[in-house]
Order: structure tokens, then sequence, then C-alpha cells
């Protein structure tokens, strides 16, 4: 009998535990809610995604979207954790502000010049949406230009 009452009492402090762990998840407002997203144009076709990876050191964020392949594409941008809102020029250099690689039918290519504009960086709730734009140029012979227009991310980080 002691068992029996152990079993039930346990499951309602587990059960009452869970339905408050639940409902402490629930956002009270939509303004709470926030997805991630990147999407970006390039030579004017659209990609996007709601579900872009995502990392973090104590200097930078990186994003990465898409497939390495022999006709997938993949994207991936640096940002500076810590940047105000505003627009950053690249400048050509690995001290730049961003970094911006993506590697296409398994050529790589790299920024010629392009810039980013940090919309909001909120290092309390740690999260960032920017818009940004590139020429880029194939890493080999340089030969081969592309045009990255329409980028945006809204992304958390840790």
């Amino acid at each position: 009998m002691k068992n029996h009452i152990f079993i039930l009492l346990s499951f309602f402090v587990f059960a009452f535990t869970a339905c408050k762990k639940e409902k402490k998840e629930t956002p009270k407002s939509d303004a709470t809610v926030f997805n991630d997203s990147f999407s970006l144009k390039q030579d004017g076709v659209l990609y996007t995604t709601n579900t872009p990876d995502v990392a973090a050191n104590n200097t930078w964020i990186g994003v990465t979207a898409g497939t390495i392949g022999e006709t997938g594409n993949f994207y991936q941008i640096g940002v500076q954790k810590n940047l105000l809102p505003g627009t950053y020029d690249y400048q050509g250099g690995m001290d730049d502000v961003i970094q911006y690689l993506m590697i296409s039918d398994q050529l790589v290519y790299v920024i010629n010049h392009g810039s980013v504009t940090v919309v909001s960086n909120d290092t309390v709730l740690k999260r960032m949406e920017f818009n940004f734009e590139f020429e880029m140029y194939e890493d080999n012979t340089h030969l081969d230009t592309i045009q990255i227009t329409e980028g945006h991310a809204s992304i958390s980080y840790q």
C-alpha cells in the first residue's frame, strides 16, 4: 500500500511540475515570439530558409544555410557580435566586421565588395537582425562574379 501511495504521489508531483513547465514556456504575447530566418537573392534568384544554422563565440556570430554539393549553394556570413545598428562596408581585410563565403556548384566565391546593415542587435536577449548585399567573385580565377542582393537575417544566438 505504501508503494502505491508513493507511486501515486510521485505521479502527481511529476504531472504538476510538467504542466507548470509547459505553461511557463508558452509566450505571453505575439511580441515575445522570435523566429530565425535567412534569405537572399543570388543573381535575382530567391533563396530562403527558416532554419539557418547559427553559431557564436565571444566575438563573432556565424550564420550558415544551404547545401554543399554539385548543384547546391552554401551561404556563410559572419558578423561581429558587438555591432551597433548602422551600415558597415566590407573593406577587404580579415579584420573586417563582416565576412562572407559562398560555395556554388563546388566553386568558392568571396566578397569583392559589399555591406551589411545592422537593423537591431539585442545583446541581452541575444537576437540580431541585419540586411546585406555583396558582389562576389570566384576565388580561384576571379573571372566569374555573382550578385547577392536583398539579403536578410533575423537570428538568435548564444
